[in-house]
């Protein structure tokens, strides 16, 4: 049997972490004594893109240093549980320095973290950790993204952004500003504010998008700032999302399915086997956690489930001689026996595991043994790790999955997580200084409790070009969870997509139909770096369990820069030492002259929002905005920070006003200045402003007003009015625009620009000179 390695990888983190000590960013200079030097954190921006799912978060964080010499320094981000980093980026003094991904490791083990710092604890198990060499005085400003698919929970979706510093804040933060825009296929029940509500700000103008913005200076963060977006449920669903930006190429796609709440009545029956190790090395804390886990677990089980406890040292008691009904009685008597047991002699693992395997179970039922052990073998017939793994998977002909509760510092992790793995199951590894693991047993609980599918299947009815699937093998669906996979495919079309797997009912398939694969889709940009995400987890995964393997290890990296994904075998290069740029002019960055190409402007509840898009500049850019109330100026930078998405959301200016904005756009030490934009009054009529230049050689920038949402189209006609070109076509909210129109490869002479909507047009003459 295989298991589904990058979703139990994600389990295993998920329920043995807190996020209430998730931390934004810590700038910290070393100090010879332990006394180290926390820099004052002054200004917090972040930008989050949410797509039903997954989350792509960009920070900033903004220090100022005062110090008399170069130092040495270290920046320090806790991730969340389920992220990868994507981009990591210094300014100094508004001077960018990119670090560039590369083969390497980054931080090493840990994070590079001695274990005896006691920021490590701080930190947890998914810590996001840089050197900063040769720090000088300044103003530093560090960003930070990373992508993540967010915890689901029966439609809840959870965002949590890591605001809460613990003991490494010098000073309440100056200014805290967090811009969230969420995009959903699926209709916004509800969205909920964990905290500071009275600071944040929400926006939902149609069923499936949404606009979150926290906002508050001065500020010593107790907590964490998140929310939750509860989605509307169907009984069933399927969504696909898809990414193909050349019809050349493969796409990519990842696929939910998910069922919705299922009754008691119809989930599928549970077998539970608790299989607990009492040998001496189980002593002191560790018996008592093994205990709770299994006392906490039969407090859940319902009438309906049936259950038996296996106990073992040097031998192995069997609690009943078949699996007893999960009654009132059979349950206080286990638990009765339960806390009785103590620990001392040798670990036979492989004789209980056998007998757990060996047991009378019943069909169309979910078989599922709980094994918490140090995983120590020390006696019985087998005593080698690999070889109890090997033989408990070929005896398991039940294909119960097997759960394994890894307790103690010493446990043999290796061991456990492969046991799992072959065996379907996850893993879950309590830290031996925990005493309150009711939390963690309740999230493992209510992943495993209400099987609505077990050993399910995915089939594409037509003979759809897929490849490269991850998970290999898929988790059982249970009411509230989901079902995930992503994928390459790359002949396009429309497809029914079938799920078959065993109910309570026994065998059964359900169709998904018209399933959409795009020939081109320029949407849904996440998704191939979620699909390189999972295969890079997988295979991370397999290597810890198996060893290193010189060609994976080579498959990971390669993935790794080519999605921009930060691994354990890649690291982001120091600043101090960069790659010779192609240009030394440049500044280090190698760049050519760019220019703002479409900018939109639109009125929302939180200010005017500007968006820009940007031709012929490397990605290595930041941005600026100046505003002024005269064409004439004075213009004045109103951004705190070097901006890195082309946004932003001026919250000074809303209603009937005349304002104007220049974007500069930075890259290295070199700059430029867009032209001038203009926002007044929301246009009434469909307009083409302005082509310029006119005539043009090459390219022109076209500007026009859209007076209200809708769709629209440009179109190039010849003197004849035949149709050359189009070259919009698109749903437009009412506002300013700009595009450029690239008209190189078209003869010289007289061409018109058709701008359309329904019932009204708007034309412009325009002259190709060759």
């Amino acid at each position: 049997m295989k298991t589904t390695v990058t979703v139990l990888l994600s389990l295993i983190v998920f329920l043995a972490i807190s996020p209430s000590v998730f931390s934004d960013g810590i700038l910290r200079i070393p100090g010879e004594q332990g006394d180290d030097f926390i820099c004052p954190l002054e200004c917090i921006d972040v930008n989050v893109e949410i797509y039903d799912q997954v989350a792509i978060t960009t920070i900033r964080n903004t220090f100022t240093i005062e110090i008399d010499s170069t130092i040495d320094a270290a920046y320090h981000y806790r991730l969340p549980a389920l992220a990868s980093v994507t981009g990591f980026g210094v300014w100094k003094d508004s001077i960018l320095v990119m670090f560039e991904l590369q083969p390497g490791q980054q931080g090493g083990e840990g994070g590079g973290i001695p274990e005896n710092d006691p920021i490590k604890d701080f930190l947890g198990s998914n810590p996001f950790t840089a050197p900063l060499d040769s720090i000088e005085s300044g103003i530093y400003m560090v960003y930070l993204s990373y992508a993540e698919l967010l915890p689901y929970d029966f439609g809840v979706v959870e965002y949590r952004y890591p605001l809460y510093t613990g003991d490494y804040l010098a000073a309440p933060v100056d200014t805290i500003r967090v811009s969230v825009n969420i995009y959903a296929q699926r209709a916004i029940d509800e969205l909920q504010v964990i905290s500071l509500a009275e600071n944040t700000e929400l926006d939902q103008p149609n069923d499936n998008e949404a606009a979150i913005v926290l906002s508050v200076d001065d500020l010593e963060a107790e907590e964490d700032w998140g929310f939750d977006i509860t989605y509307n449920q169907e009984d069933i669903g399927a969504w696909l999302y898809a990414h193909r930006s050349d019809s050349a190429r493969a796409g990519y796609f990842m696929l939910i399915i998910e069922p919705g709440i299922v009754d008691t009545g119809e989930v599928i029956p549970k077998y539970f086997t608790f299989v607990l190790d009492r040998s001496g090395s189980m002593g002191g804390n560790k018996i008592i956690q093994a205990r709770q886990a299994v006392l906490n677990c039969l407090d859940n089980l319902i009438e309906r489930d049936h259950f038996n406890i296996i106990d073992f040292a040097s031998g192995v008691n069997l609690y009943s001689d078949e699996m007893l009904v999960a009654d009132d009685e059979n349950l206080e008597n286990a638990r009765n026996y339960i806390s009785n047991i103590r620990s001392s002699g040798g670990t036979n693992t492989y004789g209980a595991l056998m007998e757990a395997v060996s047991q009378e179970m019943g069909e169309n039922s979910a078989l599922q043994i709980i094994f918490a052990t140090d995983g120590r073998p020390t006696s019985g017939e087998y005593q080698n790790p690999e070889e109890i793994t090997e033989r408990v998977t070929e005896a398991n002909e039940n294909e119960a999955r097997i759960f394994s509760f890894g307790i103690g510092a010493d446990m043999n992790v290796q061991f456990l997580t492969a046991l799992s793995e072959f065996n379907d199951g996850i893993s879950i590894l309590f830290d031996p200084r925990e005493e309150a693991i009711d939390s963690i047993i309740t999230d493992f609980y209510r992943y495993i409790s209400t099987p609505a599918l077990i050993n399910p299947e995915i089939n594409l009815v037509d003979d759809m070009d897929v490849d490269s699937l991850y998970p290999l093998e898929l988790q059982d669906v249970s009411a509230g969870k989901q079902l995930m996979m992503f994928g390459r495919y790359g002949s396009f079309g429309s497809t029914d997509i079938e799920l078959s797997g065993q109910t309570s009912e026994g065998d059964t398939t359900m169709v998904f139909e018209d399933m959409e694969f795009p020939e081109e889709v320029n949407e849904n940009e996440f998704v191939p770096r979620m699909w390189a995400k999972s295969v890079i987890d997988y295979w991370v995964r397999w290597m810890r369990i198996h060893g290193e393997d010189a060609d994976i290890k080579e498959k990971i990296i390669e993935l790794s820069l080519e999605y921009g994904i930060l691994s354990p075998y890649t690291e982001f290069g120091d600043p101090d030492d960069p790659d010779e740029p192609d240009d030394p002019d440049s500044g280090g960055i190698a760049v050519n002259e760019p220019e703002i190409a479409t900018f939109r402007l639109i009125q929302t509840s939180n200010g005017l929002k500007l968006i820009w898009s940007v031709t012929g500049a490397a990605s290595e850019v930041s941005y600026n905005v100046y505003r002024a109330f005269d064409r004439s100026g004075p213009f004045e930078k109103i951004n705190k920070a070097p901006l890195l998405r082309p946004d932003y959301v001026d919250t000074d200016i809303s209603g009937e006003i005349t304002v104007f904005y220049k974007i500069e756009i930075i890259a290295g030490e070199t700059s430029w200045m867009s032209d001038i934009i203009q926002y007044g009054e929301l246009p009434t009529e469909l307009t083409i402003m302005e082509v310029s230049p006119n005539p043009f050689n090459g390219t022109c920038t076209i500007s026009y007003l859209i007076p209200r949402e809708g769709r629209y189209g440009i179109s190039v006609t010849d003197l004849l009015g035949r149709n050359i070109r189009t070259i919009l076509d698109e749903n437009l909210l009412s506002g300013s625009y700009k595009m450029v129109f690239n008209a190189g490869d078209l003869a010289g002479g007289v061409y018109f620009l058709h701008l359309k909507t329904a019932g009204q047009t708007a034309s412009k003459k325009i002259v190709l000179i060759n």
